[in-house]
């Protein structure tokens, strides 16, 4: 605990936020690596990746009114084989990733997704998985611990369950999300809720049921914006409000365990400056949310294509939130070409070359 209280005087809350007494005994070169990044940054004032959002694939068992994934399928590219994602994983390594979060579709439909969690080798990272928790039970659970998954991150889009359910499209959803939460605490699989606020939702009691059975049961909450994109795309009236804003706040400081996608208090967009996101195609982009692809790794090497990144200024270390999701600048300017793109997602060149445009406006 003494660690993880020295971590947080160091500034690196998100990273401490990963850690638990389980994960210190369980992953002691874990736990090395992390504070060797932090002596590492504060003595050279440099920053390094932390992160990096893996999409497995595009697959899912649920069919989700704010989805964005099946934009991915307007693509001319094929999707990484096994191989390839095995050596990207690696790649990332090297190059200095601490923690690996797969993102879907569903990475639990991948046969090979175990082969997956082994090339990050586990016994010295932090593995997180998002999932809506359908296809999952306690012995699929365990074994998935054994092979070095720390954290479930469980999609809960509503308390009550027609409207989750409607939202997923799929009736039992919310049967399953739900039980899978049970397990988790059962098996002492550590997990967040991941909860998608639009505007007015902290207003509504729905999202005060949640956070109460997240407070009862001691369960990291994330908040996570609304973004116009996907099955949203122009939607803007879905946008946070500085009323939805305040209250998240008030909630994060009341109960740290519940806090924003981008770090409490802490208001630069973390996409490019301390993680990235990685397509099913090989697409490495800002983030989850922002679909820019500065190059693609079936072509180019990791390393260089992160040394490209601080070419397009517009993204990296902006101070305000959620860039997709807050920035009113990004989202009238970038946002349109984006979800307009085809093949998907847009390149950082196509996007700057854009005609009648002024996204080349500084």
């Amino acid at each position: 605990m003494k660690i993880i209280k020295w971590i947080h005087r160091l500034n690196s809350r998100r990273i401490a936020s990963l850690l638990t007494v389980n994960l210190m005994i369980k992953k002691p070169l874990f736990i090395l690596r992390v504070l060797q990044r932090i002596v590492y940054e504060k003595s050279t004032g440099k920053c390094r990746f932390w992160s990096v959002l893996f999409a497995t694939h595009y697959k899912c068992v649920l069919n989700c009114a704010h989805c964005y994934e099946k934009s991915f399928f307007r693509t001319n590219k094929s999707s990484l084989t096994t191989d390839e994602k095995i050596k990207i994983l690696k790649n990332c390594l090297k190059e200095g990733i601490l923690t690996f979060d797969f993102i879907g579709g569903e990475s639990f439909l991948d046969k090979e997704f175990p082969k997956l969690i082994k090339s990050c080798s586990p016994h010295k990272s932090h593995i997180a998985v998002s999932t809506n928790g359908f296809l999952l039970d306690e012995e699929k659970i365990k074994a998935y611990q054994r092979l070095g998954v720390d954290k479930l991150n469980i999609s809960l889009d509503s308390w009550f369950r027609v409207e989750h359910d409607k939202n997923r499209g799929v009736e039992g959803a919310y049967e399953k999300a739900m039980a899978t939460i049970d397990i988790c605490q059962k098996c002492n699989m550590n997990l967040s809720i991941n909860f998608v606020v639009y505007n007015g939702t902290t207003k509504t009691e729905s999202f005060r049921r949640i956070v109460d059975f997240a407070v009862k049961r001691k369960i990291k909450l994330t908040f996570l914006a609304a973004v116009p994109l996907g099955r949203c795309e122009n939607k803007k009236e879905i946008i946070i409000s500085e009323e939805d804003k305040d209250n998240m706040q008030q909630w994060h400081e009341k109960y740290p365990f519940l806090s924003r996608n981008c770090v409490q208090k802490c208001p630069i967009c973390p996409a490019f400056s301390k993680l990235f996101a990685i397509s099913a195609y090989g697409d490495v982009m800002p983030c989850d949310f922002i679909h820019i692809s500065f190059g693609n790794l079936k072509n180019e090497s990791l390393h260089l294509i992160l040394k490209r990144v601080n070419e397009f200024d517009k993204i990296k270390g902006k101070g305000i939130g959620c860039i997709p999701a807050e920035d009113i600048d990004f989202i009238n300017r970038y946002l349109p070409h984006i979800c307009a793109a085809d093949p998907y997602p847009i390149t950082v060149q196509a996007l700057l070359e854009k005609k009648g445009s002024d996204v080349n406006d500084n």
